[in-house]
């Protein structure tokens, strides 16, 4: 599911259905503070954060899936993200990128 391009691993494009929870696996447990969001395009300042799982999976509720009047971006379509780690005792400059991805939003299975 991942392809390794130095430290950094690239996920394929996840497919997804719009209004249904997503749960992504990394594959391993990691040492430290994982942090992950993503965003439909990479200059704005509007982002989804995901929920971290025991240090190992990337999870959206069904809310964060769904179409939001407040914003401007539907669901459906591109989104990228990373993962960040920061490790055990490290400081902010210690952070660096894990993983990096992306996720095809659907309307439905059929696709």
């Amino acid at each position: 599911m991942a392809r390794e391009n130095g430290t950094l691993r690239t996920l394929k494009t996840v497919q997804a259905i719009r209004n249904q929870s997503l749960t992504i696996d990394l594959g391993k447990t990691f040492e430290g503070t994982l942090t992950s969001w993503m965003k439909k395009d990479i200059g704005e300042s509007e982002h989804i954060e995901f929920t971290i799982k025991e240090n190992r999976y990337l999870f959206l509720e069904k809310s964060k899936t769904q179409d939001l009047f407040d914003t401007k971006n539907s669901m459906a379509g591109r989104w990228r993200f990373d993962v960040r780690l920061l490790p055990i005792s490290g400081t902010e400059d210690d952070e660096r990128i894990v993983f990096a991805g992306t996720i095809l939003f659907h309307d439905n299975i059929t696709i």
